[in-house]
């Protein structure tokens, strides 16, 4: 059976997941924010960021254009004892409240298709935001997204379950696709999803939030240390002066 992406892989996110760094990324974020008391949390996922910053007393809005995905963050955040509101929202085509801060955590801006796409983006944050208010996001990055091609296929076994990971780059984009082998009692049954992400160098995400009117851009590696070309990973921070 063929889904669209993140309908089977909700189930097992936060599992598969298990190799981001969350507990340094959650003290980046916490860092990052301080005083900003009223944000979203765009294309939020199972809702770990926003229930986290929940905690410290913030009011943070979950958005995701998944609605299985929204479902999971939704009883996450019940399990958690959290008050969070969760709404459906696509990030190219964003309306969004005045806030004091934005996340968009876990590769979100690397399903955006386009730089195009990315700069309409950047803007609606931009326009949404309060002055002296905060954004911050990450992206894999091109070295890590040829990595995973360089590796596949490949795939992880658990108890309940079996993934098969196919990666290929297709005109810049890259593809992945899973196939999902859930048990069911004594049999499996097969589920497929595709993802697509695009690549970009942090040096164009850098100009197109400056285009947008974004200052004091900070830049930070996988290590949270200035960025390397073979950082798997960039951190991003800007923010609103005007």
């Amino acid at each position: 059976m063929s889904n669209g992406a993140y309908t089977t892989l909700s189930k097992y996110y936060d599992r598969l997941m298990s190799g981001y760094d969350y507990e340094k990324t959650f003290r980046f974020v916490l860092q990052t924010i301080k005083d900003k008391t009223k944000g979203v949390d765009i294309a939020c996922g199972s809702g770990k960021f926003a229930i986290e910053i929940a905690k410290y007393g913030k009011t943070v809005t979950g958005i995701d254009n998944s609605q299985q995905m929204l479902n999971e963050a939704v009883a996450n955040a019940k399990r958690e004892a959290q008050n969070v509101v969760f709404a459906y929202g696509d990030m190219e085509n964003l309306k969004l409240p005045k806030i004091q801060f934005a996340l968009a955590m876990c590769d979100a801006v690397n399903y955006l298709p386009n730089k195009k796409s990315v700069k309409k983006f950047f803007s609606s944050v931009y326009d949404a935001l309060e002055n002296s208010g905060v954004f911050v996001f990450d992206v894999s990055s091109v070295c890590k997204l040829k990595k995973l091609i360089e590796n596949s296929p490949y795939y992880e076994d658990y108890e309940d379950l079996t993934i098969l990971w196919t990666n290929s780059e297709i005109r810049n984009k890259y593809i992945m696709d899973l196939t999902f082998f859930v048990k069911d009692k004594d049999v499996y049954k097969r589920f497929d999803e595709r993802h697509v992400q695009s690549a970009y160098e942090y040096k164009e995400l850098t100009e197109l939030l400056k285009e947008c009117g974004f200052e004091d851009v900070c830049v930070l590696s996988d290590k949270f240390n200035a960025p390397y070309s073979r950082s798997l990973r960039y951190y991003f921070t800007a923010v609103k002066n005007g």
